[in-house]
């Protein structure tokens, strides 16, 4: 059945759901006035009648509305959970439906486990993202205390260099007063 067929098949169910009552009232209203008219009934027991009559399309009308804005008033409050991250709510009466009705709240349902999985991978997603953070973390810390020490081992080359510099320097002047020193024997 196509989407067109479906969509017939609805809206003459949603006519008929509302128009039947209508109908019934208007048909007993008729016959009970034809009664009156032709005084087979007394007015008071047509009026008791046509009440009656009205009273029950009332409150026929009134259950199945009712009814059906339960429903809805379920799913848009399945909606506001999704929406706060309550992810756990399905409706499942109305997914029974064979119609757009049920097809819709699949819909929803399939949307709501869905969401429940792409927020359940994100969350591990987080968790392994902070766990190779703190490695990370812990790892720069481990490098740069290796740099301050290289820097130091660095520093004390340089210094032990630079004195090194100073004893060879006092050492080629030593020898170069020995060297004048022989020159002048």
């Amino acid at each position: 059945m196509n989407k067109k067929q479906k969509n017939r098949r609805m809206l003459l169910a949603a006519l008929l759901v509302l128009a039947v009552p209508l109908v019934l009232a208007g048909i007993i209203s008729s016959v009970v006035l034809k009664l009156v008219e032709k005084g087979r009934m007394p007015v008071f027991a047509g009026t008791l009648c046509l009440t009656f009559v009205l009273v029950v399309v009332f409150m026929v009308s009134f259950f199945m509305i009712r009814q059906l804005l339960r429903r809805l008033h379920n799913l848009v409050e399945n909606l506001g959970q999704i929406a706060d991250e309550i992810l756990s709510q399905k409706e499942t009466r109305l997914a029974e439906r064979d119609d757009e009705i049920g097809e819709t709240i699949r819909s929803v349902n399939d949307m709501v486990t869905s969401f429940a999985e792409i927020i359940t991978s994100v969350g591990d997603v987080t968790q392994s993202l902070i766990s190779v953070s703190d490695d990370n973390s812990d790892s720069f810390q481990e490098i740069d205390l290796s740099v301050q020490q290289v820097g130091k081992e660095v520093n004390s080359v340089g210094i032990h260099a630079i004195s090194q510099l100073a004893r060879t320097r006092e050492m080629e002047m030593q020898i170069m007063d020995f060297m004048d020193e022989q020159k002048e024997i």
